[in-house]
């Protein structure tokens, strides 16, 4: 089987749609039954598969058994993802069998593996009698302007729901990567634009976030808010006068948005400070490391460009993409492909060969509001969705969520 490696080199002359690519994490649980177990009826999927070569659940401890189910569940769920038309998918097992690194399939293939963070709930009626395998599923990268991309992802994921009867929960999270499909950095303004998108983005977007979860102060995953422990929201509390960037750090923003920037006269908001700070960035580890927390568990945070930071290995090692990561208890397939749309197109605003200067100023000054109330509460997604030019239909999942949790 041969793989094509990836590269990656100096950012590019310019960023364009076409450029875009997109790749989702996928976190789940696979339950099973053990062959002594009680008979497990499911009504929302396919049944639970019984192991025949284990009796109880406990007897998992034994590292053979262990082994033996995971390689058979994660080659079982990488074959459900051949079956989708021109899909190419392989496990763990096989890259460590041909020595290979994850890295050498982000163009083409799918990869499934274990899942660090997932486990069964500390409340799930089974947790102690099913038999659990937490399972990752990354794709490869997607082109943003491929008319297919959507549809592949919705069908590879109603493909392995198919296979198996998947569970997520507070321990599972979605991630979205936003990169170039030649593997390429984003140009600096790109990165610029696009880390101002988050930070007006983030008060409305991390609604999705249950405030009831066991997960809402990250115990078991990194996806804390930009706002709170970055850098950036570090600089900002500590109430230092924020100088007006320079003509030269303004490169690649829209001529509006420069305006806004160093307009004297415009209303000063932490939002603007957090604007002209970012814009004043000189390099991509520079603003990499701005939009990233201090200390470990604060580098990776909601949104995540710590792969420009290059401050451990993993990051130095990673794709140079910016991630979304705090998508959390969800593996409903309309939900998970509304959300990559709802990032995918706040990256397109923030390319700098985006023609539409006018939306990038319009999302950059974009302030959310509403609290409480379903009418209130939809005011700064809708408002948000429409900047972005996004159809109703596309974000209403993700509107539906909002309110279930928020409500």
């Amino acid at each position: 089987m041969a793989i094509q490696r990836t590269t990656t080199s100096i950012a590019s002359l310019q960023d364009k749609a076409e450029d875009l690519s997109i790749a989702a994490e996928l976190k789940f649980l696979i339950p099973f039954l053990p062959c002594k177990g009680k008979p497990a009826r499911i009504h929302d999927g396919p049944q639970l598969e019984v192991v025949d070569y284990i009796e109880r659940a406990t007897q998992l401890d034994d590292a053979y058994d262990k082994l033996k189910l995971w390689q058979q569940t994660f080659s079982n769920v990488a074959a459900a993802i051949r079956n989708v038309l021109k899909q190419q998918a392989i496990t763990s097992y096989d890259l460590d069998a041909m020595n290979q690194q994850e890295r050498d399939c982000w163009l083409s293939y799918w990869v499934v593996k274990r899942s660090m963070s997932a486990e069964p709930a500390k409340d799930h009626p089974h947790r102690a009698d099913w038999i659990w395998v937490p399972v990752e599923v990354n794709s490869p990268r997607l082109s943003w302007r491929d008319p297919t991309t959507i549809a592949v992802l919705r069908s590879v994921m109603d493909a392995i729901k198919s296979r198996y009867y998947i569970v997520s929960n507070y321990t599972c999270e979605v991630h979205v990567h936003a990169g170039r499909m030649d593997g390429r950095p984003f140009t600096l303004p790109t990165l610029k634009k696009l880390a101002i998108l988050c930070w007006a983005a983030e008060p409305v977007l991390r609604k999705v976030k249950d405030p009831r979860s066991p997960n809402h102060a990250h115990v078991y995953t990194w996806s804390n808010s930009t706002r709170e422990y970055s850098r950036l929201a570090a600089e900002l509390k500590s109430e230092k006068v924020v100088h007006m960037p320079l003509l030269q750090d303004l490169v690649g923003l829209p001529e509006a948005f420069k305006w806004v920037l160093k307009d004297p006269s415009t209303i000063t908001n932490s939002d603007m400070e957090a604007s002209r700070l970012i814009a004043a960035t000189r390099s991509h580890t520079q603003l990499g490391r701005l939009m990233s927390g201090e200390g470990r568990p604060y580098r990776r945070l909601g949104f995540n460009f710590s792969a420009f930071g290059g401050e451990d290995e993993r990051a130095r090692t990673n794709p140079r993409t910016v991630e979304c990561r705090f998508l959390e208890g969800t593996i409903d397939t309309d939900v998970v492909v509304s959300w990559v749309q709802i990032f995918g197109k706040m990256v397109e605003a923030a390319l700098d060969g985006a023609a539409d200067g006018d939306r990038f100023t319009r999302l950059a000054t974009h302030r959310s509001r509403g609290q409480g109330k379903a009418d209130l509460l939809d005011y700064g997604l809708v408002r948000l969705m429409q900047r972005l030019g996004i159809r109703e239909e596309v974000y209403r999942p993700i509107k539906m969520m909002i309110r279930g949790v928020q409500g």
